[in-house]
Formats: C-alpha cells, structure tokens, sequence
C-alpha cells in the first residue's frame, strides 16, 4: 500500500522546534543531520498511524541519506509521544507523527506538558483517511440504525472502543450518540490494533476508526463498502 492511498484526516509530521531546517538545501541538511533520526509514532504496532509512519521513514530515510527509526510511544491518547518529541533537542533528529486530536483536540480537553503553538514545528499534511463503524460480526448490530435502536433501548450496554479522550474514534462516538440519542458505553484503547482485536474477540462491540486498520480482517463488515454511518450523512 502506498502512501498516496492512505488517507487520514488531520494527520501530520510534526516536529520538535527547530525540524524546519530539514527545508535547507542538501549541504546544510547534511551539516545537521549527524546521527539517526527518531521518528516517534503515538500509537502501537499495527494501526494505520504505524503503518504510515513506517512508509515515510522509509522514503525519509532514502532521501535524507540517514537512518530514520521509528519509535512506538503510546498512551495518554498521544500525549506521552507528545511530550517526547517536545522535549526533545531542538536539532532536527526528532520528529512525530501525530494526529489531529493530539494536535488540535485533547490540549482543548486537558492540560498537556506542551505547547502544540511554541514547543512543536508543523511541517506537511501527510495523509487523510475515512472512518468507518465496524461491529463484532457476532454482535446484533449489522447496520448504524441497529446500534442506534439499542443504544436507546438499552442504554450502555453496547461497548464503543475509542483511542482515548480527544480522538477522531472517541469524538465520532460522540457525535453519533449526540445525533441519535443513543447512550454507549466508552472502552479507550493505546490504539486501533489493540481495539481491533477486542472486536474480534466479542470484548468490545463496536467502534468508529481508521478504515486501513480494517482492510485485512476476515469479517464480513470489514469487505463491505462503506455507508454513512448518521443520519444526514452525504
């Protein structure tokens, strides 16, 4: 998969200060870059966040002619990637892929140790991807009206698994028991990976993610087209 077909949305490279030098001509790049790159990614191992992260510290790797390694920090809805990388020597070896809850949405949610405006660089949009509702193939939810009838008849007894306070997952949680009435049950995860094999499982019953998270599960929903997951979606 090629990072041209992976699209998610709000996602970006970001910096500790000082990464805009990596926009200098090549013998000043090479001035600074003396020792391997960290890339820090806020989410584990086999997420749509980690796979991305390792495809572009591959190409960055080839065309900064430095060894780029990548770094799993998770939790905390990626904050303690966050920090790491905003502590970090402001010297151009530390960059994070991060994104837009941790850039955007949980500093409105919570104090943070960082200021996204003064301790972090941003440096490109690197990627936007759908999110889609998936369910337990087990589970009586088969469409977003079945999950809504439940969640108001039954209130909290269907689990949403989320990546935590601030997420894209946790906010379109909310957004649909906001446009529905449905009352759901929260269940945060370190990451998508982990979550997906709750859902498998029968652990968790459903949830809003990264749509490439899904594309190699066996399940039924996972080889479905997607379809609007709320009312008056377009």
């Amino acid at each position: 998969m090629t990072v041209s077909r992976m699209r998610r949305l709000g996602l970006a490279v970001l910096a500790s200060a000082g990464l805009g030098a990596a926009a200098l001509p090549a013998s000043a790049q090479q001035a600074f870059l003396t020792r391997d790159v960290r890339f820090l990614n806020a989410f584990p191992p086999g997420g749509t966040s980690d796979l991305l992260g390792r495809i572009l510290a591959e190409q960055l790797s080839q065309q900064l002619g430095q060894r780029v390694v990548v770094e799993n920090r998770t939790g905390a809805a990626g904050v303690i990637a966050t920090q790491e990388a905003a502590r970090a020597a402001p010297d151009g070896h530390t960059i994070l892929l991060a994104s837009m809850g941790i850039m955007a949405i949980t500093p409105q949610m919570q104090q943070v140790p960082y200021d996204v405006d003064s301790d972090l660089t941003p440096i490109v949009n690197v990627a936007s991807v759908y999110n889609i509702l998936v369910a337990n193939p087990n589970s009586e939810v088969r469409t977003w009206q079945d999950l809504a009838r439940i969640g108001r008849e039954r209130p909290r007894t269907l689990r949403c698994a989320t990546v935590g306070p601030g997420s894209s997952q946790q906010l379109s949680c909310v957004l649909f028991m906001s446009l529905t009435g449905a009352q759901i049950e929260q269940v945060p995860y370190r990451g998508g990976a982990p979550a997906i094999l709750d859902i498998v499982a029968g652990r968790v019953d459903v949830m809003f993610g990264n749509m490439p998270e899904y594309m190699g599960q066996p399940s039924p929903m996972a080889r479905r087209r997607p379809r609007p997951c709320c009312p008056n979606s377009r």
